[in-house]
């Protein structure tokens, strides 16, 4: 049997970080909503960082439903949904399902994409144009408008010209917008000229690689594109001096090629000049460091207008643990995920699910930092509730399980150790 290999997918998580504010239910003004998304945002991120998948998805649903124009929560609901996908490839109707949803959110999301066809692929259906459509139909006939307007989509960007496709999928679209749920509703931009240039900027960005250097550069390249979508005439326009850099820019527009075909009302070919800004000096370290000054002069000003024991504090106390213990600053980040798990067990209980991502948490990065007594209940107790909320072999509870095994491995309980492990194995061989 052929064997399908999935693409990962962890792209950068959007946090949001706000001047202090009041987070209360039924909030009567568009500012306290968007304030309200902003919280529920930075949970879904913090879950997805600890691959609890489900609660991540509930946490931006309930984003998107206070604000539905909040794009950070709607690119990082179509990442947990993709990865929940891959998380559950064993369980393949249940993981086209989160694809179809994912690549809904994110249409232009190439990974996604390449997810969702070797999951079809290795349940044994066939990816042409006909296949796709008949997919189509099938969703459309048990009202799964969202998997049916994907399987269109697919299907007429394997058949461009079919005009059966287009009416189908219009009409699909149409019936889904008539929906109440905000969170899948097709958007129909009333400037399709910029949407596609905004796809054609993402699609060249997912292909451009710039070279490791000591200078800032900027790049700008010349090309024509054609109504079906293809290019010709790619030149540079504006080169650095760095002909590596150069190289890989013209790489990224070659291998981005060719594009969705043109929109209605365009002439036959196009001429696009592209910029490539290449700024070595905002590397990821900086970008931290000037994420986790916001994130701690937030915490201060929480404190100041929400009293230092508020609920509203958890999120950001996380996400500047989080940032410290990426450079290794344990020491850093320790105390906050301690005052965060405290926090947390007053407010949701000792034996809630959230309670159990911020002691996973802290569990691993005491281990991390050599402290394995203080790890070691840590990551039981998170185990212990996973194991008490979640089926036996749910994804959340493998990580749980393999997290306590190789400290009890650590700490020399090598027979405590293997006797997970073989329950690990069995789980696995079962997915397989």
């Amino acid at each position: 049997m052929t064997k399908h290999y999935l693409l990962t997918f962890f792209v950068s998580l959007s946090v949001a970080v706000t001047p202090a504010f009041a987070a209360k239910a039924g909030a009567k003004n568009p500012d306290d909503k968007r304030k309200q998304a902003v919280v529920l945002n930075n949970r879904g991120v913090i879950a997805i960082q600890a691959n609890d998948f489900g609660l991540a998805i509930k946490n931006l649903e309930a984003a998107l439903r206070l604000d539905p124009t909040y794009k950070k929560s709607r690119d990082n609901l179509a990442i947990a949904y993709n990865n929940y996908g891959l998380e559950e490839i064993h369980n393949l109707s249940q993981a086209i399902d989160y694809f179809h949803k994912s690549l809904f959110l994110d249409p232009e999301n190439t990974v996604v994409a390449a997810n969702l066809k070797g999951a079809l692929e290795k349940s044994g259906k066939k990816t042409t144009p006909e296949s796709r459509l008949d997919l189509a139909h099938v969703a459309n006939t048990k009202g799964d408008l969202v998997a049916a307007i994907i399987e269109y989509r697919e299907a007429l960007a394997l058949s461009p010209k079919d005009q059966n496709i287009q009416k189908e999928l219009k009409a699909a679209e149409a019936k889904l917008n008539s929906k109440s749920d905000p969170i899948w509703k097709v958007v129909f931009p009333a400037d399709e000229r910029s949407l596609y240039v905004e796809a054609m900027q993402r699609r060249i960005k997912l292909f451009w690689s710039p070279p490791k250097g000591t200078e800032s550069r900027q790049i700008k390249v010349t090309f024509k594109v054609y109504r079906d979508g293809h290019i010709a005439f790619l030149k540079l326009k504006a080169p650095c001096d760095n002909q590596t850099a150069n190289d890989a820019a013209l790489a990224a527009v070659l291998k981005a090629a060719p594009f969705k075909p043109l929109p209605k009302g365009t002439p036959p070919d196009v001429d696009i000049d592209f910029t490539f800004d290449y700024n070595v000096f905002q590397n990821a370290l900086i970008c931290r460091q000037s994420q986790a000054k916001s994130l701690a002069r937030e915490i201060e000003e929480l404190e100041k207008s929400e009293g230092k024991d508020s609920d509203k504090i958890i999120p950001f106390l996380l996400l500047l643990a989080q940032m410290y213990a990426v450079d290794g600053k344990y020491s850093e980040s320790e105390p906050l995920l301690t005052r965060a798990l405290q926090m947390e067990e007053k407010v949701s209980g000792a034996a809630s699910t959230s309670t159990a991502i911020i002691a996973s948490e802290l569990g691993q990065q005491y281990s991390l930092a050599g402290k394995y007594t203080e790890a070691e209940p840590l990551l039981k107790l998170a185990l212990d509730i996973r194991e008490k909320n979640l089926p036996a072999n749910d994804p959340v509870v493998l990580t749980s399980l393999e997290a306590y095994a190789k400290l009890l491995y650590k700490t020399s309980h090598f027979y405590e150790a293997n006797k997970i492990y073989e329950r690990l194995r069995a789980a696995k061989s079962k997915q397989n």
